[in-house]
């Protein structure tokens, strides 16, 4: 009977040390799994960090983000046009005068297909923009525009209204043409353009600096 007992008392003892090593066992199986599956997570994250630090060096992805934007009116102001148109008679007299007192509103940008990012060093993007791109993209008479009647003679017709319409078609012409030859404008629009990008390009995250190479 006491072998039996004893005999009982070992096997329990047995039972319970496998027991142990089986529960061991699969606690260090299931602490390796989960150290794997954390490297695998880790490596995967590498991977993915990789991509997308590759897909950011690629300057199309960029010019794309630009591109969607349209045109960009990099400088708005106002011209003031100021004429007096006279004419003269015999011995130099006035027949009839009117003068001429208008504003513009106007506006100059680039269209921004025209606008290059040609490279991407890093954090460092470089672009290049093409000067003679730039352009006046709007003109238009502001409402606090004047014309004035002048004096006139006796049995001289004033100024008919197709006459006038000639005029404010003549002045706006003249407005665009010193716009168009006003360099420094153009500085200040281009200016503007490159601080507009240079915000436009950081807030897409990753890149820090700006390289602008104007293209005359």
């Amino acid at each position: 009977m006491k072998k039996y007992i004893i005999l009982l008392i070992v096997g329990a003892l047995i039972a319970t040390h496998y027991s142990k090593v089986n529960n061991l066992s699969a606690s260090a199986n299931s602490k390796n799994v989960q150290i794997q599956q954390n490297q695998l997570g880790e490596y995967q994250k590498e991977k993915d960090r990789e991509e997308e630090l590759r897909k950011l060096q690629d300057p199309t992805i960029i010019r794309d983000k630009i591109n969607k934007v349209g045109k960009l009116t990099s400088l708005e102001g106002n011209y003031k046009y100021w004429s007096k148109i006279t004419d003269k008679g015999l011995f130099d007299l006035t027949l009839r005068e009117i003068t001429l007192d208008f504003s513009f509103k106007f506006g100059i940008g680039i269209s921004m297909e025209y606008i290059n990012v040609y490279k991407v060093d890093g954090t460092t993007v470089f672009v290049k923009i093409p000067r003679n791109r730039m352009q006046l993209q709007y003109i238009q008479m502001n409402p606090d525009s004047k014309i004035i009647d002048g004096k006139k003679m006796l049995l001289v017709s004033q100024f008919k209204p197709s006459d006038v319409e000639v005029l404010i078609e003549q002045s706006q012409q003249n407005v665009v043409n010193k716009i168009g030859v006003d360099s420094k404008l153009f500085d200040s629009a281009l200016y503007n353009l490159q601080d507009e990008l240079e915000k436009l390009i950081k807030g897409l995250g990753h890149y820090e600096t700006v390289i602008f190479d104007e293209i005359v």
